[in-house]
């Protein structure tokens, strides 16, 4: 599972341009690579965040992939890139389970792994 809430190394890389049916243009994020993990901030609180991923790259602007409510951002949002790309850690814990864009898991069923 994903814990990108814990990442601090987040810098400020690019700001989007135009958004349309979940995916943002960003310009000047051109150091960007496909797959790269990215983070728009949509509003000023620090849970006020929508994450993509990189899926196309061009000479002055990306095409990010928004995993999520993409209906919450807007032109002008800022993106911002900690350098990982998109895994989805897998283990016995999510073996047989439904997992959502972000590896975490959506059906009702408790976790059923014990590590101890």
């Amino acid at each position: 599972m994903l814990a990108l809430n814990k990442l601090e190394s987040w810098a400020i890389h690019g700001v989007c341009t135009s958004l349309a049916d979940g995916v943002a243009i960003v310009a000047g994020a051109e150091d960007s690579y496909v797959g790269e993990i990215v983070q728009f901030t949509i509003g000023p609180e620090p849970e006020d965040k929508m994450f993509g991923i990189v899926s196309e790259l061009y000479l002055e602007t990306v095409v990010v992939s928004i995993l999520g409510n993409h209906t919450k951002m807007v032109a002008g949002d800022v993106l911002s890139s900690c350098g990982y790309e998109y895994r989805v850690w897998v283990g016995f814990e999510n073996c047989g389970r439904i997992l959502n864009a972000m590896g975490q898991p959506v059906d009702a069923y408790p976790s059923t792994y014990d590590i101890s």
